[in-house]
């Protein structure tokens, strides 16, 4: 066994609380994509469904990592600055999934923030291929 494997430390992710809607002009972008595909346009009752909590009960559990609410922590840059049992290791937000009408093709964005001046958000395109989901096609959107 090795020294990584005998590590019983946790690694802690800090999930935000809540999906996040997109602005139009992402929704903008998510129509062109599906223009490409012959597909009908989004359905635009997902634009007016509002924001819910995850559940991070859900989440796969892991030996290794462990999952916490953003909320439990310092807001802004107090995050990083503050001593933890635990080594943080990131932040994740998502956004809520846009899918076409037919729910073949999809859109998302996600944050990764790894430090103070360490993160990105990348956007996804997603499609069902055989009821499963795959990534199609990301775009790195920011990195800071």
């Amino acid at each position: 066994m090795t020294d990584l494997e005998k590590d019983t430390s946790k690694i802690v992710i800090a999930i935000r609380d809540t999906v996040f809607s997109l602005k139009k002009s992402a929704l903008k972008i998510f129509e062109e994509y599906l223009k490409t595909k012959n597909s009908v346009i989004y359905d635009s009752l997902q634009k007016s469904k509002g924001n819910y909590k995850l559940k991070l009960t859900e989440l796969t559990k892991d030996s290794i990592f462990n999952y916490k609410y953003l909320s439990e922590f310092p807001k802004g840059r107090d995050i990083w600055r503050n001593k933890y049992p635990f080594h943080l290791n990131g932040i994740i937000g998502v956004s809520r999934i846009y899918f076409d009408q037919s729910k073949k093709y999809g859109m998302f964005v996600y944050t990764v923030t790894c430090g103070r001046l360490c993160g990105g958000i990348t956007r996804c395109f997603i499609k069902n291929k055989n009821g499963s989901w795959e990534i199609e096609k990301s775009e790195l959107l920011s990195v800071f």
